[in-house]
């Protein structure tokens, strides 16, 4: 009896370890063992260590610069896309997270049932009919019912697929949210290139219409000049 209370632990014992070993667990990351050579000359200022500036177009303190690139952050379809697609990552992010955790349902329940009692007439109501008796009727009776029902689910991740689902996830959500960063940045930075080009041309244009007026008093100044000279020698 004891041989054989051994034996099932002995198997009990080996399918528990045969189940923790075929666990599936998230690839890990294996960038630290990438031999890359980098300079160990570089520095970083204060300012790029706090990472990427979004509040550099404020610097410039130009308000109509920052009125543009506000409402082109704004009306923009590609990063209003792109937001979406974070929100949306985010959401999955969230759904993959909960599938880790106890689900409780509940409910309420609630019913009302008519029974009649065929065979049973009930002689007592209703009203009189020829002959001078009444109509019989079918004994009935209501019911109501009410009840509350809780639901408790909980998936025990054996094989690891509800984690590395929600890795997947989150780094979805990351990828997504870099993206739309990067589609800011860009739309940000072309705003104010574009503002940057036309104020350069503005002041290129003040500056030649400038040039064109010193030129036309020069002009003006050597014909002078000229005219004065031919009097001169002519007398």
């Amino acid at each position: 009896m004891k041989l054989r209370i051994t034996v099932h632990r002995l198997i009990l014992a080996a399918i528990c370890g045969v189940l923790w070993a075929c666990q599936a667990l998230p690839p890990r990351l294996r960038t630290s063992e990438a031999n890359l050579a980098t300079s160990e000359g570089w520095t970083a200022s204060k300012v790029a260590q706090a990472g990427v500036d979004h509040d550099w177009v404020e610097r410039f303190e130009d308000a109509r610069l920052l009125a543009l690139v506000t409402e082109a952050v704004k009306s923009n379809p590609d990063l209003k896309a792109a937001a979406s697609r974070v929100r949306m990552a985010a959401s999955s992010a969230k759904i993959a997270g909960a599938a880790a955790k106890p689900q409780l349902n509940a409910s309420l329940l609630g019913n009302r049932r008519k029974t009649n009692f065929l065979g049973f007439p009930d002689f007592g109501g209703g009203d009189g009919a020829p002959g001078g008796q009444a109509e019989p009727e079918v004994l009935s009776t209501i019911s109501d019912t009410f009840g509350v029902s809780l639901d408790l689910t909980w998936e025990i991740d054996v094989w690891g697929r509800i984690r590395a689902g929600q890795s997947a996830a989150l780094a979805e959500w990351q990828a997504t949210d870099a993206d739309f960063r990067a589609v800011r940045a860009s739309l940000v930075g072309q705003v104010a290139k574009a503002w940057f080009a036309l104020t350069e041309a503005v002041q290129q244009r003040a500056l030649s219409e400038q040039s064109v007026r010193a030129f036309r008093e020069t002009e003006e100044v050597i014909g002078d000049r000229f005219e004065i000279g031919e009097a001169e020698g002519g007398g």
